[in-house]
């Protein structure tokens, strides 16, 4: 079951639920799928959350098509409520899970020894529960490609910086509550800093531009700094 919201006279948000949940996730991406499929006039593009998704039209395209006296977003509401709706809520991944190197080396984690600290864990013990979980990229935001990640374990939880820092560095890999996200570019950040991957999340020269999407899976797994900084000059040369 759905609620759609009028969020402004260019945009709509679809809401799946109120919880947090891969049925949920999955909900969203089928929807999403099936739209880009099936756009409507006027359609622009979709935005997906946790638990929803925020539909974008221009209102002129979408009028075009209607009668007189619609409003835009009345449309395409209808427009939505009309897609068919999937019963499956199977996971629609069927794709391997996207592997991430990260260099949990000192220089690149910070804020390792604060998050074994807080979880009474070694070191050694926080990078192993963390490359052994495979994640979901709920949703995208906060920056372009930085992406919000489910499954982390609880064993390593803890709560992110009470000062945020003023420069967190691009591929910097952090914990923030139960969840795990790699910064994409340069920013400043509060999340608790445990590696960095040399991996380029975002690229304006690329299409699609963002290396991961809401729906996908990824497994992170250790390297070294020599490793690291192997991987990260030849970036620089295709770049």
């Amino acid at each position: 079951m759905i609620n759609i919201k009028v969020l402004s006279e260019e945009a709509v948000v679809v809401q799946f639920g109120d919880e947090i949940s891969e049925t949920v996730l999955n909900h969203i991406t089928l929807f999403n799928k099936l739209l880009h499929q099936n756009p409507f006039p006027g359609f622009i593009e979709t935005v997906p959350a946790y638990v929803s998704l925020t539909v974008y039209f221009n209102p002129e395209m979408v009028l075009s098509d209607t009668k007189k006296g619609v409003h835009a977003y009345d449309w395409v509401i209808q427009y939505l409520k009309n897609l068919p709706l999937t019963t499956d809520t199977s996971s629609p991944n069927i794709k391997e899970p996207i592997q991430i190197p990260v260099c949990y080396a000192s220089r690149y984690s910070p804020d390792l020894p604060v998050v074994a600290e807080h979880n009474h864990l070694s070191t050694e013990e926080v990078i192993a529960i963390h490359t052994a979980a495979t994640y979901t990229v709920y949703m995208i935001g906060f920056m372009p490609g930085f992406p919000y990640l489910g499954g982390m374990s609880p064993a390593i939880a803890t709560p992110r910086k009470q000062s945020p820092r003023p420069l967190v560095e691009k591929g910097s890999v952090g914990i923030a509550g139960a969840q795990t996200g790699i910064y994409p570019a340069d920013s400043p950040g509060g999340w608790q800093l445990i590696g960095r991957t040399p991996i380029k999340l975002f690229d304006v020269s690329h299409p699609p531009y963002s290396l991961l999407k809401a729906g996908d899976r990824l497994q992170f797994y250790a390297i070294s700094v020599q490793e690291f900084e192997k991987l990260q000059n030849a970036a620089r040369l295709c770049a």
